[in-house]
């Protein structure tokens, strides 16, 4: 059994073994249950920025090689960078209304 904040158990001396453990009250097993949270939710927003900025740049990357191609008489990419872009509009910017 691991020992350590997240089960709420610590050892009772650094020697300790599992048989002298000690349960945790709401002090500072909570509070570091607390930093985790805070530090994950932290990971989570910036996990999410991070993927909205890569999602961006490779819309705008289909764009303009859409419009490059567009000169080319070829509208292909243009015309699936406007239906990913829609949709994705329709389902993540609408969202909150």
């Amino acid at each position: 059994m691991l020992l350590g904040w997240r089960s709420g158990i610590i050892p009772a001396s650094p020697g300790a073994t599992a048989g002298t453990a000690r349960a945790v009250g709401p002090g500072l097993g909570h509070s570091m249950r607390r930093l985790a949270l805070g530090a994950r939710i932290v990971n989570m927003t910036v996990m999410k920025l991070t993927a909205a900025f890569v999602v961006h740049l490779a819309l705008i990357t289909a764009f303009i090689w859409g419009i490059l191609l567009l000169g080319q008489g070829k509208p292909a990419l243009l015309l699936g960078a406007i239906a990913v872009y829609a949709v994705l509009f329709g389902k993540i910017g609408c969202a909150a209304h």
